[in-house]
Order: structure tokens, then sequence, then C-alpha cells
């Protein structure tokens, strides 16, 4: 069983009601969104935030939420709990911190994992929103969480590996396009 197919499984359970399955969903989904949050914390020499810190914040957020969550395909969790986590990026980066001077922070380099500046990043988010959900999920899980294509092709529902090989490409197309006009 794959890790996809793994969160699916438990998030039948809690909307079936298993008081379990709630842990369950923590113990698996901590470590991926973890592993995919290690870089992506804006860092400056002032800053307090923690990735450890946001990704439990963003865990129990995504928890407190479960019932309002729509898809039980696991790329649709990620992505959602994704969401959350850049949410939780945002509000804390917000918060008035005296030591710490906004303008400063958005004239810095961020310590994102392909070394994006802050601007670069938010026209990449902006362009993904202009995604379908579905077209997300796939960006996110091909790009972000580093998903083979048949693992894409196995949550998306799609025929074959290639399927889901073209679907990722053409949705990173458009997402090129809406980066490029977002530029101008």
């Amino acid at each position: 069983m794959n890790e996809l197919s793994k969160t699916a499984i438990i998030l039948e359970r809690i909307v079936k009601g298993d008081k379990d399955a709630t842990n369950d969903l923590v113990k698996h989904c901590y470590p991926l969104l973890l592993k995919w949050a290690h870089g992506r914390v804006p860092y400056t020499e002032k800053s307090l935030l923690d990735t450890t810190d946001l990704v439990q914040e963003t865990i129990l957020r995504g928890i407190q939420r479960i019932e309002s969550f729509q898809s039980l395909r696991a790329g649709a969790f990620l992505a959602y709990l994704r969401r959350i986590f850049i949410n939780c990026i945002n509000e804390s980066v917000r918060k008035p911190n005296k030591s710490d001077d906004i303008d400063d922070f958005l004239n810095r380099r961020t310590n994102f994992s392909t070394e994006l500046n802050v601007d670069e990043y938010i026209f990449y988010e902006k362009a993904l929103e202009k995604l379908s959900e579905v077209e997300q999920e796939a960006v996110i899980l091909r790009v972000e969480f580093g998903f083979t294509y048949a693992e894409i092709a196995k949550e998306m529902e799609k025929p074959t590996e290639d399927s889901a090989r073209m679907y990722v490409n053409r949705a990173l197309v458009k997402l090129a396009k809406f980066i490029k006009q977002h530029e101008r």
C-alpha cells in the first residue's frame, strides 16, 4: 500500500467515527508534511518561525476542520494540509513583531528549497490558485511532494502512468503561462 492510499483509508476511518484514526492520521501525515515543509519556512535573522511548530499547527488545524474536508482522495488531503501550512506562514509573517520589520522580510532572500525569493513564490502561489483544484493537486503532488507519475495515476484515477504524466505536464504549462502573465 502506498502512502497516498494509506491516507485515504485513514480518512475513511475518521469519517466512519473510528476514534483511533485521528492519531493514525497524525502519525502518518506528520513526517510527510515535515519532510515537504523543510526549507520552505521564510528565514530572517530575527525570525522566530520554526518548521516543526508550523507543521504541528497545520496538522492541528487540519484535524479541527476535517469535517469540512470534502474529498477522500489522499492527494487532495495533502494539498489541503499544504494550503493550511502556507496560511500559517502568512499569518505568522503578518503578526506584528517588535523585532521584525515586514518590509525588511519581504526584501530578503528566503530559504525555499529552490531558492525562490518571496515575490517569485507569491507569483507561483497566485498562478497555482488559477488552476482547477484537480490540476493544483497534480502539480503539488509531483512538484512539491515528489510523487511518481504511477502514484499520481493511481490516486487521481488516471488510467495509465502516461496519462498522469500528460495531465501534470499540461497543468505545468498552464501554470507557467499564468506566471508569465503575472510577471508582465
